[in-house]
């Protein structure tokens, strides 16, 4: 079944984040964990339309960078991104507030 081609493989991802319309956003977040491991798992759904990121702190950046050159990462490579975990948790206090400096607004589309 089709369906099971990509669920269970994305069973073993760290977060999934689908949204009608935008599509699949996929998170692997890396602290303890082996570099290639968490690639091999996102080259296991390299077939989904997904966009694909590494979530690690920033000095394992160039462990992501050497690690994704690897001829078995070739499906993925281009898709990949690595994300510093400070840059995220900066993506989210600054959309916090600019949300919460919107509100007033009552924008609909915009909203929750």
């Amino acid at each position: 079944m089709l369906a099971s081609k990509f669920l269970e493989p994305l069973s073993r991802i760290g977060v999934v984040w689908h949204r009608r319309g935008i599509g699949f956003y996929v998170f692997e977040v890396i602290a303890g964990d082996n570099m290639h491991e968490a690639l091999l798992r996102l080259s296991r759904i390299s077939e989904l339309n997904a966009k694909l990121f590494i979530v690690s702190y920033e000095n394992r950046r160039n462990e992501y960078e050497n690690s994704v050159r690897n001829p078995a990462f070739s499906t993925i490579r281009n898709k990949c991104k690595f994300l510093s975990i400070s840059s995220l948790t900066k993506i989210f206090v600054l959309t916090s507030l600019w949300r919460q400096s919107i509100e007033a607004l009552q924008l609909p589309h915009i909203s929750g």
